[in-house]
């Protein structure tokens, strides 16, 4: 190994396969490595050493290192400038360079371009689609394509992009624009963001690794939500306008009421807008053996009970035999009152067709509250 020296060539052969290396023969007693990442310009190759790079192929390297107190020699067979060693200082964003996957989680992966030169991808990084961004996908040890996002160089820290349309040559749309600032976003701009923090005032909502919006409490929905919290969990995908960006202080407020996102937005039914005798539908909440009770479509969750005795119009069929949660019913309102805010429903074959009188079995109908609990 004393007679090698940095930017000697020779043609090496494989004798051995890693996870992240192949180990080579320079000669019958010198050995040295190969990482994968120094092993082809084409990342391509990279993802399956065994097979594109099997043992006994011969290949032709560059010496990069050799550390002759700890018997170590490393190798490269990328071309040109691409075989010396990547320092933090030779980085700059916008460069796609290969990379190896070195941990998965359900928020990011991390990426290694060398021993010393590591950094995340995270959800608004992975995919130009957001619906499709699952760092699940990958597997630790990959080989992956990363742009450089973002560098700090107060810290030396590094974010990477593996969307197609910064990695690769790809002509697909971009579902999600890539937002570098604050800057990049104007009020009334439809946006959407992963869940960071769910708090006591309301949802930190991540646009950017750089750029997180806030939405208010009385902006999450048009419904009232009495455990909003319940319904946001973190990393989950919403949709929002931008309401508010101060770019000194680099905050941006966002709303996720329909009716600021959606310019067809029609607002939900209320108890006022119903009357006995209308046509809706609606789903099954629940199964009871008196009957099932029915929340009305794109309704503020009213819901009603249908009675055993308005199901058929030959005899009381079992509820339980007939629907089970979730089915999907049409149905006619039977009796409305307004004080006690409780509704009756008919699902009688007949209320459809021959339009029987909507009073007749209106005795035995158990009214039902509107609402979650029934």
């Amino acid at each position: 190994m004393e007679k090698v020296s940095v930017d000697s060539t020779y043609l090496v052969h494989i004798n051995n396969i890693a996870d992240d290396c192949v180990w080579v023969n320079l000669s019958p007693n010198v050995r040295g490595r190969i990482r994968a990442l120094s092993l082809s310009d084409d990342v391509s190759l990279l993802k399956d050493l065994s097979r594109n790079f099997p043992v006994g192929s011969a290949l032709k390297a560059k010496v990069v290192h050799v550390d002759l107190a700890n018997n170590r020699l490393d190798l490269s067979c990328r071309s040109g400038d691409s075989a010396k060693p990547l320092t933090f200082g030779d980085l700059s964003v916008g460069m796609v360079l290969p990379g190896r996957v070195t941990r998965v989680n359900e928020r990011q992966i991390m990426v290694q371009l060398t021993d010393s030169l590591s950094g995340p991808v995270s959800l608004v990084d992975i995919a130009d689609d957001y619906s499709t961004a699952n760092p699940s996908t990958y597997e630790k040890n990959q080989i992956v394509r990363v742009c450089i996002r973002g560098l700090d160089i107060p810290n030396k820290r590094i974010h990477f992009s593996t969307r197609p349309s910064k990695t690769l040559s790809s002509s697909l749309p971009v579902e999600d624009r890539e937002i570098n600032d604050v800057s990049d976003l104007k009020i009334n701009d439809v946006v959407r963001g992963f869940v960071k923090n769910v708090a006591d005032n309301g949802l930190f909502v991540s646009l950017a690794y750089n750029v997180t919006a806030f939405v208010r409490v009385s902006d999450l929905s048009d419904l009232f939500l009495k455990d909003w919290k319940s319904e946001f969990q973190i990393d989950q995908l919403v949709k929002g306008k931008v309401i508010q960006v101060d770019k000194d202080l680099k905050h941006v407020q966002m709303s996720l009421k329909r009716s600021h996102i959606d310019k067809d937005y029609q607002p939900p039914l209320t108890l006022d807008d119903i009357t006995v005798g209308q046509v809706v539908t609606g789903k099954v909440r629940k199964v009871e053996t008196f009957g099932v009770f029915i929340v009305i479509d794109n309704s503020a969750n009213i819901s009603g009970l249908c009675h055993k005795s308005q199901m058929a119009d030959r005899k009381s069929p079992d509820p339980k035999k007939l629907y089970d949660e979730g089915d999907a019913v049409q149905a006619k309102i039977l009796k409305i009152d307004r004080d006690t805010r409780r509704i009756s429903l008919g699902l009688k074959a007949s209320f459809f067709g021959s339009e029987m009188d909507a009073d007749s079995g209106e005795e035995e109908t158990i009214e039902q509250f509107i609402g979650d609990d029934g």
